[in-house]
């Protein structure tokens, strides 16, 4: 069960209106570190939330904006180790969301590995899953926006209109 220091009907009042809104929502949750640095995982995840509101076609709530209404510790604490599905999805649903985003970046040898998953909040399932591996760590930020766009493919499917790039 989801563990707040704030009642849920206040989180709701909080945040904006991202259920209703015409755009599909989603949270970009912190990535978790396997054996890289928590500051370059920070930056990581800041990319990744900004990649997917630069599409303009989502509206985006990042960690740190959760970070920012909630005292999330205890929720986490129950979220440690492996990513559980359920879990993420519960946070994602008391936020109003209908979808979730979460990962890590890891490295194996020389090796560094972003993966990202798209989650179904209402389903607790994964609808959509992202990947890069590259030789340098700082060749992960030029994959970040392709591996946003791929990962929410699904969401909008069937969609028309115009995309507007910065």
């Amino acid at each position: 069960m989801l563990r707040t220091s704030l009642p849920l009907a206040t989180l709701v009042a909080l945040l904006p209106s991202l259920a209703s809104a015409d755009k599909p929502s989603v949270a970009v949750m912190d990535l978790k570190a396997r054996g890289v640095d928590e500051a370059a995982v920070g930056a990581l995840s800041t990319e990744v939330t900004n990649a997917l509101a630069s599409l303009r076609v989502l509206q985006v709530i990042s960690g740190e904006d959760v970070r920012r209404l909630l005292a999330l510790e205890e929720t986490r604490q129950g979220c440690t180790g492996e990513a559980d599905a359920a879990c993420m999805a519960e946070i994602g649903g008391a936020l109003g969301v209908g979808h979730l985003v979460y990962g890590e970046v890891a490295r194996v040898g020389k090796t560094y590995s972003l993966s990202l998953v798209l989650l179904d909040t209402q389903k607790a399932s994964a609808i959509n899953r992202a990947n890069a591996k590259v030789d340098e760590a700082s060749a992960l930020l030029g994959e970040i926006g392709r591996l946003a766009r791929k990962l929410v493919a699904p969401l909008l499917e069937g969609k028309s209109g115009s995309l507007v790039l910065d």
